[in-house]
């Protein structure tokens, strides 16, 4: 079973199919689960980003954090090609975390969304 503690030791096979199933397991905004295939560092950092986190102790973190200290580490450390992070992945992202790692739930602040009713 992967948990966040092994992540990085899983072979990739098996960490691929727990993105697949983690995918497949709710309905998601229209063109998450193709971004997130196509852009896997993204996922994989944040996996990252959160495991160092929780070592250091944290109990609540923001996606919203972590995703703009990825956008600040890679423009500073890599050359060309910026890493194109639409803020509107922050919830399907977290989301998706807890999906993957249940140890998580709690870890980040969600909200109940509200269906707006047509005026």
């Amino acid at each position: 079973m992967a948990t966040l503690s092994n992540w990085a030791a899983l072979p990739l096979e098996i960490r691929n199919r727990a993105i697949d199933a983690g995918l497949r397991s709710r309905t998601w905004p229209a063109g998450f689960p193709a971004m997130i295939r196509a852009n896997r560092h993204i996922l994989e950092a944040v996996i990252s980003e959160v495991r160092l986190l929780r070592a250091a102790g944290r109990d609540h973190y923001s996606m919203r954090t972590i995703l703009e200290f990825i956008r600040h580490s890679t423009a500073v450390t890599q050359e060309g090609g910026e890493w194109k992070i639409n803020n509107n992945i922050q919830r399907p992202l977290t989301l998706l975390m807890i999906e993957l790692f249940p140890e998580v739930d709690g870890f980040f602040h969600t909200r109940t969304r509200r269906v707006r009713k047509a005026a």
